[in-house]
């Protein structure tokens, strides 16, 4: 399976019982399974960080959701591909930058943590990945994604 091989259709369908309304479905292909909202809610974002996990197993370190936000923990090595791969894959479609956060943990041995945060527009969802860096770390840039 290629790397970007998640694909997800939007189905417009209507109702049985009322012919009125009509509401908008995804269908997973990856998973096989429909799925009814695909925007900001917890199973979304688990969704998100079991297939990102699985997909791309060496880079996340861990996952943790909190406040209805998704969090990646991730090495700095593969920073690049992470981000790649919630950019292009169309099950995140992570195309909006919002800003980049450093926090110092001065207690810890690696006491910097860069903060990504993502926006994808088209899922209305916003996730955050971070990276431990030490004091002479040097981090890749990401202004060629």
């Amino acid at each position: 399976m290629n790397l970007y091989d998640v694909v997800l259709i939007k189905i417009w369908y209507k109702k049985v019982d009322d012919k009125s309304s009509s509401q908008l479905r995804f269908y997973d292909l990856y998973n096989r399974e429909m799925i009814s909202k695909p925007f900001k809610n917890s199973i979304y974002l688990t969704r998100i960080g079991s297939r990102v996990s699985k997909m791309l197993p060496n880079a996340v370190q861990y996952v943790s959701i909190k406040h209805e936000s998704l969090y990646f923990f991730v090495s700095k090595d593969c920073l690049i591909s992470v981000l790649t791969f919630l950019k292009k894959s169309s099950f995140t479609r992570f195309t909006t930058l919002v800003d980049i956060v450093g926090v110092d943990y001065p207690s810890r041995s690696k006491r910097f943590q860069l903060v990504y945060c993502l926006l994808s527009v088209e899922y209305n969802s916003r996730i955050f990945v971070k990276i431990a860096l030490g004091d002479h770390d040097p981090v890749s840039s990401i202004t060629n994604l």
